[in-house]
């Protein structure tokens, strides 16, 4: 083989090589909790504008690949608020705190429904038939 044969070669090779080099992706891990620092299984956390997604394990810790430049991390549980936290590259372990959702009533009366918070002083069906007579028909409180 001629030197030019192997000079080209070495070049095409050596561009390959460089592009594999820049474009590798990181491994990132995590735990997910409570507020009372109790692992929460099953939550799902994704990357943001992406496909990338995983579930947290019965230890609340996931692992994930992700680009190496700063991504935004989804997590979604249901009763919980979803947060999205913004991971910059230079990071390979986070560690999220889900909060609970605040509980809620849901009222239905002449097809509307109404969400009303927990903690309001019409809490319970008799304050609320006091409030709308005759019109409650449906109350669901979510603890």
């Amino acid at each position: 083989m001629s030197n030019i044969k192997k000079f080209y070669l070495l070049c095409v090779l050596g561009l390959f090589s460089t592009h594999f080099v820049l474009a590798q992706n990181r491994n990132i891990s995590g735990t997910v909790t409570d507020p009372q620092k109790c692992p929460i299984p099953g939550v799902s956390v994704t990357v943001r504008g992406t496909v990338n997604s995983t579930l947290t394990d019965i230890n609340g810790k996931f692992y994930l690949i992700v680009p190496p430049r700063e991504v935004i991390l989804d997590f979604f549980m249901y009763g919980y608020i979803n947060p999205a936290v913004a991971l910059p590259p230079e990071l390979s372990v986070i560690d999220v705190e889900l909060e609970e959702e605040p509980p809620l009533i849901i009222i239905e009366s002449l097809g509307i429904l109404r969400f009303v918070p927990k903690f309001s002083p019409l809490c319970n069906k008799d304050q609320m038939n006091k409030a709308w007579p005759g019109k409650t028909g449906f109350v669901w409180c979510r603890d």
